[in-house]
């Protein structure tokens, strides 16, 4: 079975504040699908859809082939 997460649990996986979430909750920003579980207070998240909402953010990075920074002399006298 899937780990159920509240909000505080996704707040810490993301890096941010729960106050930070509610806010966010409460402007209309996307967040993962939520849950309404019977006989618990606020609303839970599944792990796998927040793995999924995060995966749809993602921007792969790439390393530059240049070198930053000035060239040293050795550099500059080869060119």
């Amino acid at each position: 079975m899937d780990e159920i997460l509240t909000i505080e649990d996704l707040a810490a996986i993301l890096g941010k504040q729960p106050k930070t979430l509610y806010n966010w909750k409460n402007r209309g920003i996307s967040l993962p699908q939520q849950y309404q579980v019977p006989g618990m207070a606020g609303v839970r998240f599944l792990r796998t859809d927040v793995i999924a909402w995060i995966k749809q953010f993602a921007v792969p990075t790439e390393k530059p082939n240049a070198k930053r920074g000035r060239p040293r002399k050795a550099q500059a006298v080869q060119s």
